[in-house]
């Protein structure tokens, strides 16, 4: 069964019918968007599934706080805000699957729809245990690239799952933007330093290295300079901006718990 056979009839769709479909396109995008796609993406997406779907001139432009759909000349068109920006590259995936499946006459419109909605609610996410041990096992990956002595991996190992749960536990219990991954500098700044400091044989500047692993900004950035390449310069500076100011807070917090550890214990 084609598209345009699910619209009853072949031909130009009716004004409502183009409504529907350009909405539908519109809240397709903004879960691309809010789910860490990039602005390229969004856009090809949206207009591959419009022009398939019966609306051969719709056009989509995105940033990452609007996604605005139009057609017929910019007569008609759908705007929507964009809520909050994370990555679940997962869903992005399947979301970007669907897309290829419609266009490809294997799946139909409804189809889309309802395939769409499942994947728009549905939760992906692990345990809390999993993104413990992963969080450890990042922190401990960059000193393996120096062959640095067992008690530095040792400690970075557990100073990288304490500044992750700290980061964790201000963003359930705070809404300022990048105060929790400064917590998380804070408490990885304090912990690595009171090592150095009591522990003979250990880098405190090495462990704080390594442990900032589970928290830096590597996806924003990487995504920062894909959209810089794309020509998609607003948003590509907007996610380098953001990603700029993580890490500036996260710097924040590990000299000031560097600082507190030597004004109380002193000798770093």
């Amino acid at each position: 069964m084609t598209i345009i056979k699910d619209f009853n009839g072949v031909g130009k769709l009716d004004a409502k019918m183009q409504d529907q479909i350009a909405n539908f396109c519109c809240k397709l995008g903004r879960t691309l968007i809010e789910s860490g796609a990039e602005i390229n993406r969004v856009e090809t997406t949206v207009e591959f599934i419009g022009h398939k779907a019966g609306v051969p001139d719709l056009r989509c432009y995105a940033e990452l706080g609007v996604i605005f759909v139009y057609y017929e000349n910019g007569i008609k068109n759908q705007i929507m805000k964009v809520k909050g920006h994370d990555f679940n590259f997962q869903k992005v995936d399947e979301i970007n699957n669907l897309s290829r499946l419609f266009v490809s006459d294997q799946i139909t419109y409804s189809q889309l729809q309802k395939e769409y909605r499942r994947i728009r609610n549905k939760v992906i996410d692990f345990t809390l245990r999993r993104k413990i041990l992963a969080a450890g096992l990042v922190s401990i990956a960059p000193l393996l690239l120096f062959r640095t002595h067992w008690t530095n991996l040792f400690f970075a190992f557990f100073v990288g799952i304490m500044g992750f749960l700290a980061t964790r536990f201000m963003t359930g219990h705070s809404k300022t933007p990048y105060l929790p991954v400064a917590c998380g500098g804070l408490v990885i700044g304090l912990l690595a330093a009171i090592i150095g400091t009591m522990i003979t044989g250990t880098n405190d500047d090495m462990i704080i290295f390594s442990s900032l692993m589970p928290i830096v900004p590597g996806i924003a950035l990487t995504n920062s300079f894909r959209e810089i390449m794309s020509k998609n310069i607003l948003s590509g500076l907007i996610l380098g901006m953001d990603a700029t100011m993580v890490a500036i807070a996260i710097s924040g917090g590990v000299i000031i718990g560097k600082l507190l550890i030597r004004f109380t214990i002193g000798g770093i």
